[in-house]
């Protein structure tokens, strides 16, 4: 995925309250990679026919079950997250130079663009229509000028719905559901936790960051409310495969230009960030992936 454009503000009402929201426009672009497993067949008898075969194979079945579309190319927005933050900076107590802490409570509103059920490569932006909410709360530790450590536990859950999907009769894969009806999802909770630490204008602007994040997703529930279920669907398959633990570090390399200028306020930072996933606590069911951003934040 790239997300050519993300928008946020934070405003302070007060002394204690502070409102804020974000949302992004992302461009995604999913294909197939059909591979023969070496330990499956024998590499030295394998030739590009044989990948062509399944390729075929593959195609003739997506077309039984009424999937045409081999490649996905999306563009859309994003879901809406608008919160409010109850917290406050404490200045010099104990040993630290500041304390920041405070209290979020959130919702999040389905604008994203939702997977389409007879595109088996088509992945929703966010939350694939349900509406949710989340609360969380955050404390960073200034220790000195430009030296914060700091972390975050957020807990959110998704609403309840009801809509046409496509679920599995089997083991088939989910994107390949031979049933298409009218089911209930109840999605899992899910929790989150950042533990991070920032080191800013180490020279001239220069500064790096290191965080560790924890994701873990609860299984969601399946209730089947199609009127006539004929054909029946493997509900429990589908609700264990739902649960996932995810858990990347993420290292930080940036350039606050406002530390060089006369104008702050509009001055951009410039950074790159590096996430790869660990195993620390078990990661299962995620992509094990690295990803590279470079990117510009640029205040307003």
């Amino acid at each position: 995925m790239v997300v050519p454009l993300s928008i946020a503000h934070h405003q302070a009402c007060g002394e204690w309250v502070a409102i804020g929201g974000s949302i992004f426009f992302a461009s995604l672009k999913t294909r197939p990679e059909l591979l023969l497993l070496r330990d499956q067949v024998d590499a030295r008898l394998v030739g590009p026919g044989d990948y062509d075969q399944v390729d075929r194979a593959q195609r003739a079945a997506a077309q039984e079950l009424g999937l045409t579309q081999f490649a996905s190319d999306e563009l859309g927005w994003g879901d809406l997250d608008l919160y409010t933050r109850v917290g406050h900076i404490w200045e010099y107590p104990y040993k630290f130079r500041s304390v920041d802490a405070g209290v979020w409570f959130g919702a999040l509103f389905p604008t994203g663009k939702r997977r389409e059920i007879n595109a088996p490569y088509s992945l929703p932006f966010a939350g694939d229509g349900f509406w949710g909410v989340y609360g969380a709360v955050d404390m960073e530790f200034e220790f000195k000028e430009d030296m914060t450590v700091g972390f975050l536990l957020r807990g959110q859950k998704r609403f309840t719905r009801t809509f046409n999907t496509r679920v599995p009769t089997g083991t088939e894969p989910i994107n390949y559901g031979a049933i298409v009806g009218l089911f209930e999802v109840d999605p899992g909770a899910s929790i989150i936790f950042v533990v991070s630490a920032l080191l800013e204008d180490i020279r001239e602007g220069l500064g790096f960051g290191l965080s560790y994040q924890l994701v873990k997703k609860f299984a969601d529930t399946y209730t089947d409310r199609r009127i006539n279920p004929t054909a029946p669907a493997n509900l429990i398959g589908l609700m264990n495969l739902s649960s996932w633990l995810d858990e990347h570090i993420t290292v930080k390399m940036f350039y606050d230009f406002s530390k060089q200028t006369e104008t702050q306020h509009h001055a951009p930072t410039l950074y790159l960030r590096w996430d790869f996933p660990i195993k620390g606590l078990g990661a299962r069911r995620v992509a094990e992936t690295n990803r590279i951003v470079f990117g510009l934040d640029i205040p307003y």
